[in-house]
């Protein structure tokens, strides 16, 4: 019986390489106001609770109904116009290996490997659910599984 899992990878859309991925801290030594409210994220809430008051009023008052379509403008993400373009899929083909088996699952991540780009500073990871890599549905959550346990070996 062969048991085999198809590779394919799609491109980012939004690229991520120029996001921090520093160490992570213990949560006591993260100051305080890290959590609480900025000016900013007042004023953009404050924007936010303007259109959805907007929104209310022109769907429930008469008087504004003619006044529904410029209320329900949609309020955008900063990527949102990257995230609307189609995502381009390449095959990779066919990895003759066991996807329901450690040893598979990491021939399987050692050949997807190949294809995630690289710096000279650092090798990116292969993340299986999100960008540049992807694989099969019945390989994801075993690769979640052995990910976890190669970590507990580490």
């Amino acid at each position: 019986m062969h048991n085999w899992d198809l590779a394919y990878m799609a491109e980012n859309r939004i690229p991520t390489v120029n996001l921090s991925n520093n160490e992570t801290m213990s949560v006591i030594d993260i100051p305080v106001p890290t959590f609480l409210p900025s000016k900013e994220d007042f004023q953009q809430l404050k924007n936010r609770m303007a259109v959805m008051v907007e929104r209310v009023i022109s769907k429930y008052l008469v008087k504004y109904k003619e006044d529904k379509e410029a209320a329900f403008t949609p309020i955008q993400h900063e990527e949102w116009e990257k995230s609307t373009r189609k995502s381009k899929i390449i095959n990779i083909g066919v990895i003759d290996e066991n996807p329901s088996s450690t040893h598979g699952v990491i021939k399987i991540l050692d050949k997807l490997h190949a294809y995630v780009p690289s710096s000279e500073e650092k090798v990116l990871p292969l993340i299986s659910w999100e960008m540049p890599c992807r694989v099969s549905a019945t390989t994801t959550p075993t690769i979640l599984d052995q990910t976890l346990i190669m970590k507990e070996i580490d």
